[in-house]
């Protein structure tokens, strides 16, 4: 770390001794304007939460604040281990309007003597030391304890340009240059429990007495005055070929000015550490806690990823998480969240208790819910539609179709978890000589409620066609729930040169063809498929069905003589070569209401085309 940030570290220590700041401002020059989470992994009290703070900002200014922030939580979760740790961590943005912008400058410093009036009281040239910037924690405290019931840390951002901060469980800091490393390396004492790594007290060429460390091991982690190499802390991490000590200070009365003459991210025993020349160690030449270095050294990182264990979220991971049939699957916990019982619910009806099961599921798609015992509490975990089984069929019945006729091919689907997207490949054979393919509908069927049905593929002419339908284009409709029955219709037109006895077959070309999905609410597969056959027969004597005026269509004008004939004794037309009149929609022999409901589904609603009541 630089001399500088070193002033704003140790030397508000230097405050306690010299007593409080003398400095204006206080609760009366601002306005509390309120709590904003704006990072959220979960309930406070389970995860580790960082409070930022306003200081010096007027009411006109927020807007500036919240930016700083929105800057300081980008930069903190790229940077190693806040991106590995991000899940524990929740951040709440405090806005705090005080009367004037900026902090005081207290006497005895280079910058003039000046005062400001802002809510915590934030003043530099404490103790005389310029870069010394503090609030009154009390304030702070009391703040935050009535706006936030749960939190562990505060950084206070003063709007100052002038270079300074301080550490402790109140984290201040000025918004100059560089003042989110300054954030980071605060970080790096208050959550981690690291110290500082540099080996100056006041700064070099100022010290007097930091040449040798006191004959005590330091606690924190990452320093030590151990040089038997089984008994350093992080023994684990040095290399066998590295020397111990891995570098020493030739002249304990200054700072080593030396330049690291190993290779970068060495981890070994390099003298100079916890504010003293000699004596003492550190695990990497370079590190946040030494010199800014934008990387914790390793033994800091893993320092990191201890403290924050019990902050961490349950997790887990299953292999494998879908098939199309049937699975059996096991499930591992995957969290550095120490756990002293596991209880599974695998969605289905059954649980046990145990760290890693196996798990065998049908169709379906299942939440599964994990409750972990800790030291601190239990804690739930709930992944829904975590496990896809999806047994997803798409059949085409056989057809038999006459010359010159239209129709349709009813796809029949089912589907065993809920349908977001569902993209449909048809390839129908002989078509040129028998059929044209017209298009693919979802009129009539379970995937008619589906917002969008898009032709991602067109080649009627040579009987290939592929459809994306979406359930939610945009307007928030449901996926198709699971169930049994039609799901689209390939709409088709038989030739007129078409001869009895030929035949199409209706297929689905391998998805990969057109490069298109068929989507569950996880998992990407292809339903198992089953063609059929279209087969021409010789045309019905009774063509009129259901065409009451002989117009060669069924329409409106059809519809209103079989009213006529079912409720007020219209004449009903008989083919002398049919077994049933032509109002006989459904060829049952009685012409009645039942015909005029299936007339006017197909006239107006698309419905199935009249019986045949050939024999």
């Amino acid at each position: 770390m630089s001399q500088n940030v070193a002033f704003i570290v140790v030397l508000s220590v230097l405050l306690i001794l010299v007593g409080g700041p003398c400095a204006f401002g206080g609760p009366g020059d601002g306005t509390i304007l309120g709590a904003t989470k704006v990072v959220d992994h979960g309930p406070d009290n389970e995860r580790w939460t960082l409070v930022v703070v306003a200081e010096g900002f007027t009411a006109d200014q927020q807007a500036r604040f919240d930016f700083l922030v929105t800057q300081l939580i980008e930069d903190l979760f790229v940077f190693p281990p806040f991106d590995t740790l991000q899940p524990t961590i929740n951040i709440w943005r405090f806005n705090v309007a005080s009367n004037d912008s900026g902090a005081d400058m207290n006497p005895g410093c280079s910058l003039p003597e000046s005062y400001v009036n802002t809510y915590f009281n934030g003043s530099f040239c404490n103790a005389e030391i310029e870069r010394l910037v503090i609030v009154d924690d009390w304030l702070v405290y009391d703040a935050l304890d009535a706006a936030i019931p749960y939190w562990d840390q505060a950084v206070v951002l003063v709007n100052s340009n002038v270079y300074g901060g301080s550490g402790g469980g109140i984290s201040v800091v000025s918004v100059t240059s560089g003042w989110q490393s300054t954030v980071i390396h605060e970080l790096g004492h208050s959550a981690f429990g690291l110290a500082d790594e540099y080996e100056y007290w006041a700064g070099c060429g100022i010290d007097t007495e930091q040449d040798y460390h006191p004959a005590y091991e330091p606690s924190a982690p990452n320093v030590t005055i151990e040089t038997v190499r089984e008994l350093i802390k992080w023994n684990d991490l040095i290399l066998p070929e590295t020397p111990i000590p891995t570098t020493t200070v030739y002249n304990c009365e200054q700072c080593d000015s030396r330049s690291n003459y190993f290779p970068q991210r060495t981890v070994g025993l390099f003298e100079g550490a916890d504010y003293y020349h000699c004596s003492c160690y550190r695990p990497e030449f370079f590190c946040m806690m030494r010199d800014q270095t934008p990387f914790f050294c390793a033994v800091c990182s893993e320092a990191a990823l201890a403290s924050f264990a019990p902050y961490m979220p349950p997790a887990f991971v299953a292999t494998p998480r879908n098939a199309p049939l049937a699975l059996t699957t096991t499930f591992t916990y995957n969290s550095p969240l120490p756990a002293n019982q596991w209880f599974w619910n695998f969605g289905d009806g059954d649980s046990v208790a145990t760290q890693s099961p196996t798990h065998s599921y049908g169709p379906g798609a299942y939440d599964i819910t994990l409750r972990v015992t800790t030291n601190w509490g239990d804690r739930v975990v709930v992944e829904e539609d975590y496990i896809e089984v999806w047994a997803d069929t798409l059949v085409a019945p056989e057809l038999e179709v006459e010359p010159n006729t239209a129709g349709y091919w009813e796809l029949i689907g089912t589907n065993a978890i809920p349908l977001h997207e569902i993209v449909i490949p048809i390839t129908m054979t002989n078509v040129m000589n028998l059929f044209f393919l017209d298009s693919i509908s979802v009129v009539g069927t379970r995937a008619a409620g589906f917002e969008s049905n898009q032709a991602v593929f067109d080649n009627k002419f040579s009987g290939q066609l592929a459809v994306r339908l979406r359930a939610d284009a945009g307007g928030g409709s449901p996926p198709l729930p699971p169930g049994h029955g039609p799901v689209a219709r390939v709409h088709f037109r038989v030739r007129p040169f078409a001869v009895p006895g030929d035949t199409s077959y209706i297929s689905t070309p391998p998805l990969s063809t057109y490069s298109l999905k068929h989507i569950g609410n996880a998992a990407v597969f292809q339903p198992v498929w089953q063609g059929a056959t279209l087969r021409v027969i010789p045309p019905c004597p009774c063509a009129h069905q259901g065409d009451l005026d002989g117009s060669g269509a069924i329409d409106a004008v059809d519809l209103a003589l079989e009213i006529d004939i079912v409720f007020f004794g219209g004449a009903d037309i008989q083919d002398p070569s049919c077994p049933a009149t032509r109002a006989d929609f459904n060829a049952d022999s009685t012409a009645d209401a039942v015909d005029l409901a299936f007339l006017i589904d197909h006239v107006f609603f698309g419905g199935n085309p009249p019986a045949d009541p050939c024999p």
